[in-house]
């Protein structure tokens, strides 16, 4: 759990300064991320627990919309992560 928390803190640390202002931190219920420019939401969790936060759609919305970024990879697959989530909310904003 505690691995958890400091993946999503060095997440929002790396997306504030390669894409300033454009995501919001959510640090109590729902998906961890939301994209300022255009309501994108974005879970970032294990390949395990993205069930468990599916199943979170039936009492809250936001779940059926999100985007689920997996971690547990090595640092180049973490720093292509962050460049895909870029990319992807600039084309839901597109779409």
């Amino acid at each position: 759990m505690w691995y958890g928390h400091a993946v999503h803190r060095a997440t929002k640390r790396e997306l504030n300064k390669r894409f300033p202002g454009k995501f919001e931190y959510n640090t109590s219920f729902g998906p961890d991320f939301t994209d300022t420019r255009n309501g994108a939401k974005i879970e970032v969790t294990t390949v395990g627990e993205i069930p468990k936060h599916m199943s979170r759609a039936a009492k809250n919305p936001d779940y059926t919309r999100t985007t689920y970024v997996r971690y547990g990879m090595s640092n180049a697959q973490y720093h292509s992560m962050l460049s895909q989530l870029g990319r992807m909310s600039n084309e839901a904003a597109m779409g």
